[in-house]
């Protein structure tokens, strides 16, 4: 999804011929647990190339948790789906916008709902995600839950601490432009994100 400096991503109608079509295309997988491991399994690689105490801890912890499954229970809570990738995606962007900012706070179902809402439009529109298989959709989405956590437990364990947080927020923006997503020049509201920053 390019989240950046263009109009795209904003809570516009497509014209009406392109709202049926985007309807017909699901952001919903069906996990496999052998995708799972391997997904897992690249993670750690990828890892491992530039942090290899980072990813023997990430390998024990993965060898100890089913981490999917409890990201999978945080987000039910929400009211969200962790075999939706929209949903995910959302959890995704919502936490790095936060983190950029320095915010733990709550957020709200519904807000989680309009950005999940969001997401699925982007992803509707790209060519890559219309052609994806599940198996592409729960790397991707799996690769999002990683990445989410990660932040939130980094958020947590700098709390109280404004240089480690100011660090967590500029990596985090720097790493979410390089997909696409401009944090700076978007705020969070209960329909969703909008242009500002």
């Amino acid at each position: 999804i390019d989240n950046g400096d263009d109009e795209d991503w904003e809570d516009t109608d497509p014209p009406r011929a392109d709202r049926a079509e985007l309807s017909t295309i699901s952001t919903i997988f069906t996990p496999s647990l052998s995708v799972r491991r391997r997904n897992l399994a690249g993670f750690v690689n990828k890892t491992r190339a530039y942090d290899p105490a980072g990813a023997a801890q990430m390998e024990q912890l993965f060898a100890s948790t089913d981490i999917i499954g409890l990201i999978g229970d945080l987000m039910k809570a929400y009211g969200l789906n962790p075999n939706d990738l929209a949903d995910v995606y959302a959890v995704y962007w919502v936490n790095a916008w936060q983190a950029s900012r320095g915010d733990n706070s709550d957020i709200s179902p519904a807000t989680y709902q309009a950005v999940s809402a969001q997401a699925a439009r982007g992803l509707a529109e790209s060519h890559d995600f219309v052609a994806a298989s599940d198996a592409q959709k729960q790397e991707m989405a799996e690769a999002l839950m990683i990445q989410a956590a990660m932040i939130a437990a980094h958020m947590e364990s700098a709390a109280g601490d404004p240089a480690q947080l100011r660090a967590i927020a500029k990596a985090v923006t720097q790493g979410a432009k390089a997909s696409g997503l401009d944090l700076a020049n978007m705020e969070l509201t209960e329909q969703g994100f909008v242009k500002g920053g």
